[in-house]
Parts: C-alpha cells; sequence; structure tokens
C-alpha cells in the first residue's frame, strides 16, 4: 500500500515539475515553462556574455500582442537576445493565444506565481517593479539592467545589435 502511494506521489511531482505542452492544431507543439519567479532569475543568471531583453508580457494585453511578432524577429537575427516571460494568470487563455504561433524562437516562459514575486527575484539584475505590459527590460553583459519601459523596437535592436533593423 505504502509503496502505491510512493508511485502516485512521484507521478503527481513529475506533472508539477515538467513543462506542459500546447498541441496545435498541425501537430506541431510549443513548450511552455510555468516556472516560478527564483527559477525565472536562475535561468536568467544562467547566461552573461551579450546583451539582451527580458519582455514582461500577456496574452490579454493588445500592446502585447502587437509588439510579439516583432519582438520574436530581434530573437530571429541573434539567438538567445530575448527572454520572453509571460504574466498571464489563465494557462488556458495563454495555450490558445501560443497556439497561433507556428514556431517560437525562444523558451516560452510563463510565470507561475505573483507578478510581485517576479519583480522582486529580478531586482537582483537592478529590475524596478513595473506597473503594466509590455514592459522591456535591457540588460547588459553582465545582466545589469541598463533601462526598462515600453520602448519603442528600433531602440531595442540599436540596443541588442547597435543598428536598427
Amino acid at each position: 500500500m505504502i509503496s502505491r502511494i510512493n508511485i502516485v506521489l512521484s507521478i503527481c511531482f513529475m506533472a508539477l515539475i515538467m513543462p506542459f505542452s500546447v498541441q496545435a492544431d498541425d501537430d506541431n507543439s510549443h513548450k511552455i515553462y510555468e516556472l516560478p519567479a527564483h527559477k525565472i532569475a536562475s535561468y536568467i543568471k544562467e547566461v552573461k556574455g551579450q546583451r539582451r531583453i527580458i519582455i514582461i508580457y500577456a496574452s490579454w494585453c493588445p500592446y502585447c500582442i502587437k509588439k510579439m511578432p516583432h519582438i520574436m524577429d530581434l530573437e530571429r537575427i541573434k539567438e538567445g537576445s530575448v527572454i520572453a516571460i509571460s504574466v498571464d494568470e489563465n494557462k488556458s487563455a495563454f495555450a490558445r493565444y501560443i497556439k497561433k504561433f507556428d514556431e517560437i524562437p525562444f523558451r516560452i516562459i510563463l510565470n507561475k506565481g505573483s507578478e510581485w514575486k517576479l519583480a522582486k527575484s529580478l531586482k537582483k539584475f537592478g529590475v524596478k517593479p513595473w506597473e503594466g505590459v509590455p514592459e522591456i527590460i535591457l540588460l547588459d553583459e553582465n545582466n545589469k539592467a541598463m533601462g526598462q519601459g515600453n520602448y519603442e523596437l528600433d531602440y531595442v535592436a540599436e540596443f541588442l545589435f547597435g543598428k536598427k533593423t
């Protein structure tokens, strides 16, 4: 009896830590990494040596929806330049939004928890709490925030690449 309980608990634990997948109609799938704020901060800390941006966005935000294809283009130009973090609370609405894209060039990170906890975890990089989405954070080569706001994409491209796209 105890071994059955352990097996069930192990399966439940694995289900909690594994990313969930969204199946699109064409059988294309996107892995969504639902991570708590401290894991997101650890992920950001892992990579140094190039300028990057963090974009905090939501699938229900019209400005985010408008910017996201262009943010994806920036990642296609220079792999590893975009860290996109969704603050959606409704997983199914977020999954429907993600299904609209055939290919997403970066990891799909869904914040698991409150925006406040995310802001607190990103504080170690010099990020200040934001008032709305989208919020674009400019990170230097050492993961230090060089600025944040709802920047125009030409400005972001110039920060990342030193030129306009």
